[in-house]
């Protein structure tokens, strides 16, 4: 089984005429799978994953906490996207792949990995100031924050969670993205 968090920060404003379509600029991290199919885990809105509450740190962010049984196997993190909501849809990707984050998961084994965190900078010039200007990829250990509400929903797993978290940091190079409001 495996236990992750994925989370994001949007520093600046956010687009009032696109709020409802949910917070303007969406992160997503790539799960590979060994057979190789992949899903995509996001901070907002997939219905299986456990709310993060917001708990008013500004540095806190919007997130989800996946608790996913897996087959053993061997996996990896292996890319990232932000998907800017506006009329156009527009995506911001990085210039070159990230370096894949592999692990595996053992048999019977509820691994936690740490938190996939996307920091979202928004501004730009003053006719438009809705635009994703930088985007910031990172690996965190929240265990304390993570391990406790895994606890509050399955208190077995959180028992027996092994910490085993992915190379903590930058993933990658931080990017510019050339996304612009049509």
């Amino acid at each position: 089984m495996l236990v992750v968090s994925v989370t994001q920060q949007v520093n600046g404003p956010l687009d009032p005429l696109h709020y409802t379509q949910g917070p303007n600029p969406v992160a997503d991290f790539r799960l590979q799978r060994p057979d190789g199919r992949s899903r995509w885990l996001t901070p907002v809105g997939w219905w299986r994953a456990v709310r993060i509450p917001w708990d008013g740190n500004p540095g806190g962010g919007t997130g989800r906490l996946y608790v996913l049984p897996l087959p053993p196997g061997e996996y990896a993190i292996d890319a990232w996207s932000v998907v800017y909501r506006n009329v156009l849809r527009q995506t911001g990707l990085p210039a070159s792949p990230p370096p894949p984050l592999r692990f595996n998961i053992q048999p019977g084994q509820i691994r936690y990995i740490g938190n996939l965190h996307m920091e979202i900078d928004m501004g730009g010039e003053f006719a438009d100031p809705y635009n994703v200007v930088a985007l910031w990829p990172k690996l965190r250990d929240e265990q304390l924050r993570d391990l406790a509400l895994l606890a509050s929903k399955k208190p077995e797993a959180a028992k027996a969670a092994e910490i085993d978290l992915l190379p903590l940091g930058d993933w990658g190079t931080p990017v510019t993205p050339s996304l612009k409001n049509p």
